[in-house]
């Protein structure tokens, strides 16, 4: 094989040794222009969605809070509407209880 060809070779495969190492430069830097944006993007949507998780959480909990204080309402008021119903009842019994000694 002649010098001539060697050295041919030898300028061919640094020619592409270097093509490649210009590739490598040119994608290192095309890749963060392209993802930095996504990446803030992404960090800003995962943000808003914590803001929005912990509102509707707070929201739930003033529900649970307003849905507790309507039960305890309501079974107060059913314990008192008990104790009425209760209280009619024994007056019934006890006025049919004296009529029936009475007339006896």
């Amino acid at each position: 094989m002649p010098v001539e060809a060697i050295r041919a070779d030898e300028e061919s495969a640094a020619e592409k040794e270097s093509a490649q190492v210009d590739t490598l430069r040119t994608a290192r830097g095309a890749a963060p222009r392209k993802l930095l944006p996504r990446y803030i993007e992404t960090q800003l949507l995962r943000a808003m969605a914590r803001i929005f998780r912990g509102g509707t959480r707070r929201a739930h909990d003033r529900d649970g809070i307003g849905h507790q204080e309507r039960r305890d309402v309501i079974d107060a008021l059913t314990l008192h509407m008990n104790k009425v119903r209760q209280a009619a009842i024994t007056k019934e019994i006890i006025e049919i209880v004296s009529g029936a000694s009475y007339g006896a």
